[in-house]
């Protein structure tokens, strides 16, 4: 059951950024942007995080809203748009090794820190 609330939760996150920012920027251009990513990050944020949709278990990797963003941004571009997956497989992989070589630094990081603590 919790893998289907962190499903959910991710895809809730996906389709107000998809749904509602765009026409947020479209309307009021910057300005709008940046309302809509304060608004729309904040309540995902909430519902995801504080109230705990998403399953993010303690000591284990934290897997983020930003995935499901990112799933429903290519399924929304796939499906609206007709773009082919093919498309976006190099932007995925780069994504992918982006984020752990992120991770891999912040790890190291962390372990540095905290040898210099003791």
């Amino acid at each position: 059951m919790r893998s289907l609330g962190s499903f959910i939760g991710g895809a809730i996150a996906g389709m107000f950024v998809f749904g509602i920012w765009p026409a947020m920027w479209q309307t009021y251009g910057v300005f709008g942007g940046w309302i809509s990513a304060f608004i729309i990050i904040s309540i995902s944020w909430y519902l995801c995080h504080y109230i705990g949709v998403i399953d993010n278990k303690p000591g284990a990797a934290t897997v983020d809203m930003a995935v499901g963003i990112a799933m429903s941004g290519t399924v929304s571009g796939m499906v609206k748009q007709g773009l082919p997956l093919g498309a976006a497989v190099p932007t995925i992989v780069l994504a992918v090794i982006g984020g752990a070589l992120g991770g891999l630094v912040a790890g190291m990081l962390s372990e540095a820190i905290a040898q210099k603590d003791k």
